[in-house]
């Protein structure tokens, strides 16, 4: 059983059914908004290496997840993260998952939606230059447009919003794959800094340390992808960013390792 973390309530009204985070980064899109705005949820996770998981997730009106159930809506769940994350913006008008400038916003759902529909050889395949480089646009992008608004904040848009939730898990096969981050601007690299420092995030990423070591949580298909067990390779080519790779998803017997994994570790090269 997964570490609870602090939204999630047995009473909560919204019931979301998705894949272990660990391997469902859509899935964890809508776990991050849910956790950074404190938005109480009940959490069915599934797998699909499991029968009856397999099962579950294939109810689900298009047959994928995450799924959010919302029974003062009917029966019928809200399927896919981006009508998810509309639905919750819409639901908790207080809560800024979208910027407050209208000329952020705009760009702000351009910039979900394009990865919601696009970079599908980055997220299928993790190796196009091209979609690494067009995805430092969009960060860069974001932080010059909020700081010429004369919005302040280390995230895309000032403050942790939607935005920061769908690009969050490319941070993941960036530093898995070791991408050649040396074309990040100034600006798109304080804002990868911030997300891995951010509290919420580094406790989701310790989480799925924690589920790797449950065997009902894997799926044989994507483990063992860097072979040569549970070692960390701390590259240091010039002009990268240092990355920190996992050969796979076990916990590190030094659980500070995790921390570091997924909160700190972040230097730049010049040279």
């Amino acid at each position: 059983m997964s570490a609870i973390v602090s939204s999630r309530d047995p009473n909560a009204e919204y019931l979301l059914i998705g894949a272990y985070i660990r391997y469902s980064s859509w899935t964890a899109r809508i776990v991050a908004i849910l956790e950074h705005f404190k938005i109480p949820y009940r959490f069915s996770q599934h797998n699909k290496a499991d029968p009856n998981g397999l099962q579950t997730i294939h109810s689900q009106p298009a047959r994928l997840v995450p799924t959010l159930t919302v029974p003062s809506l009917g029966p019928n769940p809200i399927h896919d993260s981006l009508a998810i994350t509309e639905f919750l913006a819409e639901s908790h008008p207080d809560l800024p998952l979208w910027p407050a400038s209208r000329r952020l916003r705009a760009l702000a759902r351009s910039l979900v939606a394009e990865f919601h529909s696009g970079f599908g050889n980055l997220r299928n395949n993790y190796h196009t230059n091209y979609e690494v480089a067009r995805f430092l646009e969009c960060v860069d992008l974001a932080r010059r447009e909020t700081l010429e608004v004369g919005v302040e904040g280390p995230y895309l848009f000032g403050s942790f919003g939607a935005a920061d939730a769908f690009y969050w898990p490319v941070l993941w096969r960036l530093r898995t794959y070791g991408f050649d981050l040396s074309a990040a601007s100034p600006l798109a690299r304080e804002w990868i800094v911030a997300m891995w420092k951010d509290p919420v995030l580094v406790e989701l990423g310790r989480q799925m340390f924690i589920d790797a070591e449950n065997p009902e949580t894997r799926v044989p298909e994507y483990e063992g992808i860097f072979p040569g067990g549970a070692e960390m390779i701390h590259q240091n080519e010039p002009r990268h960013l240092n990355i920190l790779r996992s050969t796979d998803y076990r916990i590190p017997q030094d659980r500070d390792l995790a921390q570091y994994f997924f909160g700190h570790g972040l230097t730049w090269h010049s040279t």
